[in-house]
Parts: structure tokens; sequence; C-alpha cells
């Protein structure tokens, strides 16, 4: 698992970027360093135990990439692909995501805890035991996907396909809905409601 450590900027308490010793938002003031941490980033298929907090991460290709044991708290992703890619015991929570494809993803263990996506697709995803808690929903869709022992607990959804997915086990009680679609899915395996929450 991430071990945190602190940026090496005195006072400041964001913790350090992937292997650098500074945090994102520092490195940013050094726009050579940062884009090559970014290349050590992409130059590997398995990524193992890295921190990437507050990062912005636009326009970047981790299709058919390994996480594992990862922190992204904070970041900011857009117009990114995750195609095919896989995430076990990582934590994404309160990040935003603008128009990525995690399409074919195999995320196991993991936390979107109080996230955004807008225009995000997780089409024929495996989202075994994943929390996505408190997390809000825009044009997305989950369609053909495993969602196996997930949490959607107190999501506001708007616009979005959960077609032919697969909720057993499941725990989908959103504070809002506007325009969900569930053709073909066995929601009615879900756990709906709180008097059952936590059996």
């Amino acid at each position: 698992m991430f071990k945190i450590t602190p940026c090496g900027v005195e006072g400041c308490d964001r913790p350090a970027f992937s292997l650098e010793s500074l945090c994102y938002h520092h490195l940013e003031e050094d726009p050579e360093r940062i884009q090559k941490s970014l290349q050590e980033l992409q130059a590997q298929n398995i990524i193992l135990n890295r921190v990437f907090d507050d990062a912005s991460f636009i326009g970047l290709d981790f299709s058919r990439y390994r996480f594992v044991g990862c922190s992204f708290r904070n970041a900011k992703i857009q117009h990114s692909m995750f195609t095919g890619a896989s995430f076990h015991l990582c934590f994404l929570d309160r990040s935003s995501f603008i128009s990525c494809d995690f399409s074919g993803a195999d995320v196991d263990f993991c936390s979107f805890g109080s996230s955004s996506f807008m225009d995000c697709s997780f089409e024929n995803s495996e989202l075994i035991q994943t929390s996505f808690n408190g997390s809000i929903f825009v044009d997305c869709t989950f369609s053909g996907s495993n969602l196996y022992n997930s949490r959607f607990l107190l999501c506001d959804l708007n616009t979005v396909n959960f077609e032919n997915c697969d909720f057993k086990r499941a725990f989908y009680i959103p504070s809002k809905e506007i325009d969900v679609t569930f053709s073909g899915s066995n929601i009615a395996e879900a756990v709906r409601d709180l008097e059952h929450l936590y059996l």
C-alpha cells in the first residue's frame, strides 16, 4: 500500500507526487520536471503504491495499465483513457472525472467516494466491491457491467445508463435520480432500502 510522504517545501502539508519529493502543485512550478515525472509514470504499465493526490491529468492514455495500492485523492482527470485498465485497492475519493473512458476496466476493492463524473463510460467493466458513495454522475453509462457488492449510497444520478448490469449484492440507495435506466438489469437483487443496508 502507498506511503504518504510530505511535500519537501516547508509548510506544505500536501503529499509528495509519485516518486518526487514535491507535491503536484509545487511540481507545476517546474514544467520540465513535472513533464519528466509524467513521462516516467507512463513508461510502465504496472504502477504500484504511488500517490497522485491533487494531480491534474488531461488527455492521458492509461489503457490496459494496472494500478495497485495507489491514491488519486482530489485529482482532476479530464479526457483521459483507462480502457481495459485495472485498479486494485486504490483510493480515488473526492476526485473529478470529465469525459473519461473506463470501458472494460477491472476495478476491485477501490473507493471513488464523493467524486464527480461527467460524460464518463464504465461500459462492460468489472466493478467488484467498489464504493461510489456520495458521488455525482451526469451523462454516464455502466451498460453491461458487473456491479457485484459495490456501493451507490447517497449518489446524485442524472442521465445514467445501467442497462444489462449485474446488481447482485450491490447497494443502490441514491439521494437523487433523473433519467436513470435499468433495462435488462437485475436491479431487484440490489439492496435498495436502508432497513436492509447492513445485511
